[in-house]
């Protein structure tokens, strides 16, 4: 089992590693990107943001229209390597 007693399957920090990652990758400051990443936690304790959490945020933001089926596309859009749920790292690089 090795040195990982305790830890949480959801992280209250975003990794370093990814930090880094994203800060390369995007032109955002490490500020804004932990901002963006504290919202994520708030919506998706887990860190996974599945079919449906996405489809009730989004449709937060956009009233009309078939929201089943648009979000569903988009959701598939996002989930890159098909496992079901989009995380902070892969949802970001796609927002931005």
């Amino acid at each position: 089992m090795g040195g990982r007693m305790g830890a949480k399957n959801s992280r209250d920090r975003l990794l370093k590693e990814d930090l880094d990652f994203l800060k390369v990758n995007t032109h955002y400051t490490e500020d804004i990107i932990q901002d963006w990443y504290k919202g994520f936690k708030k919506d998706c304790p887990d860190g996974k943001l599945n079919p449906d959490s996405f489809m009730k945020i989004y449709s937060q933001c956009f009233k009309k229209g078939n929201l089943a089926e648009f979000c569903d596309h988009v959701f598939r859009t996002f989930d890159t390597d098909r496992n079901g749920f989009i995380d902070f790292k892969s949802s970001y690089l796609q927002w931005m």
